[in-house]
């Protein structure tokens, strides 16, 4: 891993001349670290909460006297991934956590360890299940009592065991549900994104260069050499200064800079756009396109916000 991590980093290094990826710089830097800290735990806590991981890291926790007891080569399979849930956490935490939160899942860099947490999660069941089988219990409550602390305990196996049990049949069927009664998140936004690439590619020349905001599927299907206004893709947005407070990967960009440096022949969004940035824009050789453009039909893009180069 670290061979293959060093060879990365050189990889950047010769091709882009930056050490790490270009979205950490866009969004890390520029905002203080007591700034990300603050939006890291605030942004933890929410997807928390609905998708139960916190009870399933108190739960584990609580099993730990059972831990003591198993083989430490089994223990290590289990430490690995629950390792990397902890840290894959303490750095969503470190960067400010994702942008998304607000859809009350876990962010990209939690989603791809919960696989892991959850198996961890499964495997305590069954070590607890197990350490429950083995109990001998006579009734009495003071027999009970007298075990503590909990995870030594029957009833704190029992607890521990329902405890992470739940939460996992919750977590997945409430998700479920709501997939089902809603659909995923977003669709309805990505289906016109698709319509808008596909309608853009049938409607402008090969050559033709244009500016987004929303740069994911609309360049992906419009087949065009694409801009990118909010930086994922421009080193000089993603390390210039934050425009307004602290949004990872939404607080950078310098509409001046991105039209005299590229020249789009279109600028089809802009993000929170002032009426200077028109009049700069309009300055600069653009007009508005015009209103019956076949791709402004039935789509999400404001018109005032989408400029044509003039020839």
């Amino acid at each position: 891993m670290v061979v293959a991590l060093a060879l990365l980093t050189l990889f950047r290094l010769g091709y882009y001349g930056s050490a790490l990826p270009n979205t950490y710089y866009l969004k890390v830097t520029g905002v203080s670290l007591s700034e990300r800290l603050g939006r890291g735990f605030a942004s933890l806590f929410a997807p928390a909460m609905k998708s139960h991981f916190f009870a399933i890291l108190t739960a584990i926790a609580l099993s730990f006297p059972v831990f003591m007891r198993t083989p430490s080569k089994r223990l290590a399979l289990l430490a690995l991934p629950l390792a990397a849930f902890l840290a894959q956490a303490a750095y969503s935490v470190y960067v400010g956590g994702d942008v998304w939160e607000l859809m009350g899942y876990p962010n990209r860099y939690l989603v791809i360890a919960m696989p892991g947490l959850l198996v961890v999660a499964v495997v305590v069941i069954m070590m607890l299940g197990k350490a429950i089988a083995e109990t001998r219990f006579d009734g009495r409550i003071a027999d009970v009592l007298a075990r503590l602390p909990v995870g030594q305990s029957l009833l704190g196996k029992m607890v521990s065991a329902a405890l992470v049990g739940l939460m996992l049949l919750q977590t997945s069927v409430g998700h479920a549900v709501a997939a089902f009664r809603i659909g995923p998140a977003y669709v309805e936004y990505d289906r016109a994104a698709t319509q808008v690439g596909l309608c853009l590619r049938k409607n402008t020349e090969p050559e033709a260069r244009i500016a987004y905001t929303w740069a994911g599927s609309m360049p992906y299907y419009a087949d065009r050499f694409g801009i990118d206004l909010l930086g994922k893709m421009d080193a000089y947005i993603a390390n210039s200064k934050p425009q307004i407070d602290f949004q990872p990967g939404h607080n950078k960009w310098d509409y001046t800079y991105s039209i005299d440096a590229h020249r789009p022949d279109i600028v089809l969004q802009l993000f929170r756009a002032k009426p200077g940035d028109h009049d700069r824009i309009m300055g600069r050789g653009y007009s508005h396109i015009a209103r019956n453009w076949p791709c402004l039909a039935n789509t999400f893009l404001t018109p005032e916000d989408v400029f044509v180069r003039s020839k």
